[in-house]
């Protein structure tokens, strides 16, 4: 099996970081028992961007990760907060310490 790994930024309404927050934690609550998630986190950056990483043990996980109840009502809860479209970009895992490859 081949990991298979999302990185991606985003970027919240103004004056609603706390909110936005919040439903991120509420996003990795919900994936914190799902099959095949290895790494799944949210990262803010110096200048307000906020940055996903998401490890999956497969492609078929991070295919089952965006369908399960728990993720979709976690998605509807960070739309309106978001400022934009988020930017996603699905990567293939190289070379990395602290996880297999």
């Amino acid at each position: 099996m081949t990991k298979t790994a999302m990185v991606g930024t985003m970027s919240c309404v103004p004056g609603k970081s706390a909110e936005f927050e919040a439903a991120l934690s509420a996003m990795v609550e919900a994936a914190a028992f799902e099959p095949g998630v290895d790494i799944y986190s949210y990262h803010r950056g110096v200048d307000g961007t906020y940055w996903f990483f998401a490890l999956m043990e497969d492609e078929d996980a991070m295919q089952v990760h965006g369908q399960t109840t728990a993720m979709q009502s976690a998605m509807t809860a960070i739309g309106p907060l978001m400022a934009g479209p988020p930017q996603m970009n699905p990567v293939t895992p190289i070379a990395a310490i602290g996880f297999t490859v």
